[in-house]
């Protein structure tokens, strides 16, 4: 594999294409590349340091959201919207969608959301697929989420209140979620358990469940001193909130208090002034007796504590960061036992990662446009957890993106327990846009089981993005408009040239392509239907 010479990225830039008022979002990164003619400057298909967002702004059938999903009940209602299920009626998978009024009021707060999203690209953070901007609304449509929020899991469980176990897996995932989006200089500044929602019923096994953030509303870069305040949930806001100051230590504070409210099903400070709480010198005795109290209360363990009175630090400076936080023993102890308990999507993880080495092998020798189509249809149909455990097994700072250290630190997840020879080949199949990471996403593609591959419904929608003029076919002219190429890209001809001799791709040749075994199953089923037509004409002849 040929690499590029690494330019400045800016990471945090994003854009996107509006077509007839709907705006296409990016899937993610694909970092394929492909040599040009002899002399001629090198160009890759998807473009170094590309990350989610900046690339792939596609559209599915539609020309409006009435017209590609169908509406059904609503989930919930809030201060910035009604949020509705919804299917998409080529795929029939299920979404949540955010419909937002536009008001004139209210377009920075849209803003920050969009812009929020369409950078985070992570296992414990929903995911945003598309929106839809139109006249009155602007419509988010989004995975959905079919487990309670973390307020009605407390106040569901047996004793109104979560195990340390439990606590200690819910905070971890609330911590890597935030640390996604620290990463990315941007503050959430809105932490809450109604904020926080399970992937799946955990049917009282809150132990295994995938608990993701469902909310950015609030979100925005850190600023010390902002010149509009945060207006953020009353009882979870750190001190300084009420300064105007905000930064990341803000949101360790308010992951402090959901800690409190988890182990103890209880509010932190109840009837407590904002005058109050924002000087120090009167609330700091108060936080450490009602912390005490509640660990004679509640008979919460001394390492529990521990973590609670460092992260409800009234000084903003000395609260633990995220990484820190989820290096103390309550969340590395709690860990461990998570992983030793039974659970078969772990067991399903563990197989998928001793045979990544050999599935990255498969996937390297793969004509490039059926890679591309793979992060297309991890975008457009639902995420297998066993996939998402996997990745998040690697993943142990949370970042949402995995280095090469990472794999070397993990190798006992390979089948024989030592790193493969080829790491650094395998690595540098899965870094996508060859920033020094492999993404969420791009460990999905990569993964993509052979039930997805084969979805017919799925391929088409995959089809119809890459076929921009819709004129049934793919050539280098859609790829170019995909991927943000001039006309003459030859890296776009090259890469359609490479499984067509006449340089564009038929919707039979991209099946043949994705999926033959898909092509050989409607063979046979039609040879079948026809062998029964012919016997049922028999028995009519007699």
């Amino acid at each position: 594999m040929i690499l590029l010479p690494r330019e400045a990225v800016d990471r945090n830039a994003y854009h996107r294409v509006s077509i007839g008022g709907r705006s296409f979002l990016g899937v993610g990164a694909y970092g394929l590349e492909q040599l040009v003619s002899p002399g001629a400057q090198r160009e890759s298909l998807i473009k170094e340091g590309a990350r989610c967002g900046d690339f792939l702004h596609f559209h599915q059938s539609g020309e409006c959201f009435h017209s590609t999903y169908n509406v059904g009940y609503m989930l919930g209602e809030g201060g910035f919207g009604k949020v509705f299920a919804a299917t998409h009626k080529a795929t029939g998978c299920l979404r949540a969608v955010k419909r937002l009024r536009k008001t004139l009021g209210r377009q920075e707060l849209l803003k920050n959301e969009l812009n929020a999203l369409l950078g985070l690209d992570h296992p414990h953070i929903v995911k945003l697929l598309e929106y839809y901007d139109e006249d009155d609304y602007l419509y988010l449509v989004f995975e959905l989420c079919e487990g309670l929020d973390l307020l009605e899991t407390i106040r569901s469980s047996p004793r109104r209140r979560l195990q340390e176990l439990e606590a200690s897996v819910v905070l971890r995932h609330m911590l890597k979620a935030l640390q996604c989006c620290h990463a990315q200089y941007r503050g959430h500044y809105d932490i809450k358990p109604e904020n926080f929602m399970f992937k799946r019923e955990t049917q009282g096994d809150i132990a295994h469940g995938n608990l993701k953030m469902v909310d950015l509303g609030l979100s925005s870069a850190f600023d010390t001193h902002r010149k509009h305040r945060v207006s953020g949930t009353t009882a979870y806001m750190a001190p300084e909130f009420w300064s105007g100051v905000y930064g990341p230590e803000g949101d360790v504070w308010s992951c402090g208090v959901v800690l409190f409210v988890m182990l103890t099903g209880t509010p932190l400070l109840d009837d407590i002034s904002p005058a109050t709480v924002k000087r120090e010198i009167r609330v700091r005795q108060m936080l450490r007796e009602r912390v005490l109290s509640a660990v004679t209360a509640y008979n919460i363990s001394p390492v529990a504590a521990d973590l609670l009175m460092q992260m409800l630090q009234h000084d903003r400076h000395a609260r633990p960061t995220i990484k820190e936080a989820l290096k103390h023993p309550f969340n590395t102890d709690g860990y461990e036992l998570e992983r030793k308990l039974p659970s078969v999507e772990r067991d399903q993880a563990a197989e998928m990662l001793a045979k990544l080495p050999d599935t990255v092998r498969d996937v390297m020798q793969e004509p490039m446009l059926k890679r591309v189509a793979r992060l297309i249809m991890v975008h457009v149909s639902e995420v297998s957890e066993a996939a998402s455990l996997a990745f998040r097994m690697l993943d142990l700072h949370g970042y949402g993106e995995l280095s090469i250290s990472a794999l070397e630190d993990n190798q006992k997840v390979f089948s024989d327990g030592r790193l493969p020879d080829d790491l650094d080949e395998i690595f540098e199949a899965m870094d996508l846009n060859r920033d020094g990471y492999i993404s969420y996403r791009a460990f999905l593609a990569v993964t993509l089981s052979d039930d997805i591959r084969c979805d017919s419904n799925i391929l088409g929608v995959t089809f119809r993005i890459l076929d921009t003029d819709k004129d049934g076919f793919i050539g280098h002219t859609d790829l170019a408009k995909v991927f943000g190429h001039g006309p003459d890209s030859e890296v776009c001809s090259l890469t359609i040239s490479e499984v067509s001799p006449d340089s564009k791709v038929s919707w039979q040749s991209f099946m043949q392509l994705l999926a033959p075994e898909l092509i050989v199953a409607n063979a046979l089923l039609q040879h079948c239907m026809q062998l029964a037509e012919a016997k049922a004409d028999k028995r009519t002849c007699f």
